[in-house]
């Protein structure tokens, strides 16, 4: 089997205008893609000065790991001491700044790429911003598979924010035709909307709102069913031990009939062994059936 290896992309990145070049051709950036498309509204009331702020704590951090990754020198400032501690001796990373492209619209460079072909991105913000990095991730995931044949491994957010508050976040991709009809939507100037959003407009809030009451009032229900299943078991128990005490078998009431039942053996298939142990036979008797869709609803 070939040996799985990055290729490079040919796309010359200008630091200073923040421009992606091909072929002399200009390519467009991701970040400017999703911001247009899914998320408009973002950042629009924070002012400029804590936006600056922000970036520069985000840039410092980002050449703080392309430093240590190209060349192995570690940095002294707090978010890399968090790293070091909490994270570098779990990762081996292969590329930093690793630019991806279609070879035609779009390029970005991903923060990081590890041996294992994770995908990384490098966060500092002060809170969790989960959909959003959803999206920058699975469109670098999209553009990664483009440009080296394979699927990365996985997608993963290390995240590290001014206070030290940090995680290792393992990003569940946007299904693949969400984020190419993303794309094919900017190429041609057409407004997108995200499948979520179409959702949201055949089901109302009313109705995802009045299945959540439902959902409330069945919870409660079965934790007072529970409680009473409690309560039965512990009497029913009593009562047992009562009747084996006093050697009674049968108890008639004019309600209900009581009947001690003797210990037995009971013999069953052990699916484990039999599947260990006698694999064939296992799959030779194994009945599929058909289970149509369902919903399961989990309240937060």
């Amino acid at each position: 089997m070939k040996k799985r290896q990055l290729k490079q992309s040919g796309v010359v990145f200008n630091e200073v205008e923040h421009t992606y070049t091909l072929n002399g051709k200009q390519l467009s950036g991701v970040t400017s893609v999703i911001r247009r498309h899914v998320f408009p509204d973002k950042y629009q009331d924070v002012p400029k000065h804590i936006l600056d702020k922000r970036a520069a704590f985000g840039t410092q951090f980002h050449k703080d790991m392309e430093l240590y990754i190209n060349t192995g020198i570690e940095s002294s400032t707090d978010t890399f001491n968090v790293f070091r501690e909490h994270y570098k001796d779990g990762i081996k990373f292969i590329a930093s700044e690793y630019i991806v492209t279609d070879g035609e619209h779009y390029a970005s460079p991903i923060d990081a790429v590890d041996s294992d072909f994770n995908l990384y991105d490098f966060k500092t913000n002060s809170q969790k911003d989960i959909e959003y990095w959803r999206w920058q991730l699975s469109v670098y995931r999209h553009l990664f598979k483009m440009q080296n044949g394979f699927e990365p491994n996985g997608l993963k957010v290390l995240w590290i924010n001014k206070d030290g508050v940090h995680d290792l976040i393992d990003i569940t991709p946007v299904a693949d035709g969400e984020v190419e009809r993303l794309l094919e939507c900017d190429i041609n100037g057409e407004e997108f909307e995200s499948t979520k959003q179409k959702f949201s407009e055949v089901v109302s809030k009313q109705r995802i709102e009045a299945v959540a009451r439902i959902e409330n009032e069945i919870c409660r229900r079965e934790a007072e069913l529970k409680t009473i299943k409690a309560d039965y078991d512990t009497m029913k128990g009593e009562i047992l031990s009562a009747m084996i005490r006093n050697g009674i078998c049968k108890w008639e009431t004019d309600r209900m009939s009581l009947t001690v039942r003797a210990p037995y053996e009971r013999k069953s298939v052990d699916n484990q062994k039999l599947k260990d142990e006698y694999p064939e036979i296992y799959h030779g008797v194994l009945k599929t059936s058909f289970v149509k869709e369902s919903l399961t609803i989990k309240l937060k």
